[in-house]
């Protein structure tokens, strides 16, 4: 049995109302080492994000000094093989002022593999230069859509600060199974993502709505996370993403709270430590 959970990062998207100023706060009143931020916007988002914004970016620095957390990865940047990637090195560079460690990468549906792989090199190759290691995150209705294309993307790339984003949901709603985590080189996963869910997935049209909206704090859904967690190599660094739309009332520091608690009981559930 588990006696210290270890350190979690709160993903933004499990508060997505509210802004970086609410949720660092929050996340270090529920003992949370450190925050996913949403540093870049994904094109049609109305909020936006961190990068361009000095104003912003300073408060946000002020804040996480203040509160004592980190940030553990600077959110997605959206490929989609239109914009030449050139668009996202300047949040690559607010990202990396902010002490962020990752950077997630999204193929959006449609873009063609050569422009996919030419972009996810280059984004990488800038990424490098700011210290930043680019995780792929492999969603079953996006270009990118299951554990074993994601792992073929980063070796044709062949850069050294590449590798994947494993999330619990993704990796069920895509058909894969922890014994097909189990055979990814322990090198390549950069972290994961913990959830639950229903246990049956939803119509495919309505997958993207359960992952940004419906999911379920870990442990209090179907999915086979005790599986997942053992199939994860020792040490693997744990990112809180719970969007749920039954919360979206509670105030972001019991909302933080909450995910926090649930998830670590269910961490303290298991048999190994981590």
């Amino acid at each position: 049995m588990l006696n210290a959970p270890p350190p979690l990062t709160l993903g933004w998207l499990t508060l997505p109302a509210s802004g970086p100023l609410e949720l660092i706060p929050a996340a270090a009143a529920a003992g949370f080492a450190s925050v996913g931020l949403r540093v870049a916007p994904r094109p049609g988002d109305i909020k936006p994000g961190i990068a361009g914004d000095e104003a912003l970016t300073r408060e946000v620095e002020a804040s996480l000094k203040h509160h004592g957390v980190g940030v553990f990865e600077m959110g997605s940047i959206w490929l989609d093989g239109e914009r030449p990637i050139e668009w996202c090195y300047p949040a690559l560079e607010t990202g990396a002022r902010l002490g962020a460690r990752y950077v997630i990468a999204l193929m959006a549906p449609g873009i063609a593999p050569v422009r996919m792989l030419s972009d996810f090199s280059k984004l990488c190759r800038q990424a490098g230069t700011l210290g930043l290691k680019v995780s792929i995150e492999f969603v079953r209705y996006l270009a990118v859509p299951t554990l074993q294309a994601a792992d073929l993307l980063v070796t044709l790339s062949d850069q050294p600060n590449a590798g994947i984003l494993v999330d619990a949901l993704h990796l069920s709603r895509s058909g894969g199974s922890a014994s097909e985590l189990a055979t990814i080189a322990p090198s390549r996963i950069h972290f994961a993502q913990l959830c639950d869910a229903a246990p049956a997935a939803p119509a495919p049209d309505a997958l993207a709505y359960e992952a940004r909206n419906n999911r379920l704090d870990t442990g209090e859904g179907g999915l086979p996370l005790a599986d997942f967690m053992r199939a994860l190599p020792p040490g693997t660094p744990l990112e809180v993403e719970v969007p749920h739309l039954a919360h979206k009332t509670l105030d972001p520091q019991a909302r933080a709270q909450r995910a926090a608690e649930t998830t670590r009981a269910f961490l303290r559930s298991l048999d190994r430590a981590f």
